[in-house]
């Protein structure tokens, strides 16, 4: 696939502007595998990492009260909650990559998450990022470091972020 310069030009600008990525590395719908969602911009990161171990917990409880094609959307749809969560107001947008899920149905569980907070003409869900932001981006280049363990780390999901979202009992 040929590189399009206008785009990467593009891409580079909005880096230039403080606009974030949100990338994930490992693969989120594999229970057995950690990930980590990285959001990245010139100016500041945020990770979170979710672990196989807790994964497969919360997997079997939203199964209990959500149908299974939505639980991999829901819990990715949370990682993303909690990174766009803690800079929505000081940033002017964020290129989110959806890895997969339903992009309708991640906006919607994102919508409901953040409220009031979310902005369509702020948050953009890409079917990739690489055309614009390059394959080796600031969002991958900092989720692959997490899991590697080379980074630190700002929150590591667990059962109790998904009981303040009202997801679990």
């Amino acid at each position: 696939m040929p590189i399009n310069q206008e785009l990467r030009t593009k891409g580079k600008n909005l880096l230039k502007q403080g606009f974030a990525l949100i990338d994930e590395s490992g693969r989120p719908r594999e229970i057995k595998e950690k990930n980590s969602v990285a959001l990245a911009s010139k100016n500041f990161k945020f990770t979170i990492l979710f672990l196989s171990s807790d994964k497969k917990e919360i997997l079997k409880k939203l199964e209990e009260r959500h149908s299974k094609n939505k639980v991999p959307v829901i819990m990715h749809s949370v990682a993303l909650y909690y990174a766009i969560e803690s800079c929505i107001h000081f940033i002017p947008g964020i290129f989110i990559c959806h890895d997969g899920c339903d992009k309708n149905l991640l906006k919607h569980y994102l919508k409901n998450f953040l409220r009031e907070k979310y902005n369509e003409g702020k948050i953009k869900i890409e079917d990739s990022l690489v055309p614009m932001f390059g394959k080796k981006n600031i969002a991958d280049k900092l989720a692959k470091k997490i899991i590697r363990s080379v980074e630190s780390v700002d929150i590591q999901l667990k059962e109790k972020h998904f009981k303040k979202l009202g997801l679990l009992k």
